[in-house]
């Protein structure tokens, strides 16, 4: 089996943050994957990789328009770019939190269907659950809480990558 690899697109320091994608390196080198970190402001040739996946990325919100740019410059590489451009561009506008309904109807049809997401949600004061934010950009994924986490999405990514390569 040939060797892929995927860029996990990382902040320049992570800090104090808390993160567990480390949990998946093996789970994805299980699936013939090499797993990397890679800064998403370092500037690296996209082509190099046959994937590049938005992990931890938790500075963009301070420089919108840059991180744009280089998601782009990633899609238009040979990199298969996931979860898929568009859904980014979707979730990066937060307008969709202005009313619940609508969230429900357009998460629904959101075509292609993300590879990973996390949704936060709170209790109404009826009880319901409402949701505060659908994160497809760069969640945290909480590996480190069951231990099928990690070899779960590593199948999950590894068949969307199948799926979106033509493969």
């Amino acid at each position: 089996m040939e060797e892929k690899r995927v860029a996990y697109l990382v902040m320049d320091d992570m800090g104090d943050y808390t993160t567990d994608f480390h949990l998946s390196f093996e789970p994805m080198a299980a699936l013939g994957w090499n797993a990397v970190t890679v800064p998403w402001r370092s500037e690296p040739a996209w082509n190099a990789f046959d994937a590049v996946y938005i992990c931890t990325p938790w500075d963009y919100p301070k420089h919108p328009a840059e991180f744009t740019r280089v998601l782009e410059d990633i899609d238009g590489s040979d990199a298969v770019l996931l979860n898929d451009l568009s859904i980014v561009r979707w979730n990066l506008d937060k307008s969709y939190l202005q009313d619940i309904a609508i969230a429900r109807r357009v998460f629904a049809h959101i075509d292609p269907l993300p590879v990973y997401g996390r949704g936060d949600w709170v209790r109404g004061p009826d009880g319901r659950f409402l949701l505060m934010e659908l994160e497809l950009i760069e969640p945290s994924l909480y590996l480190r809480t069951d231990p099928g986490a990690a070899a779960r999405f590593a199948r999950a990514f590894d068949e969307r990558f199948e799926e979106l390569a033509g493969k």
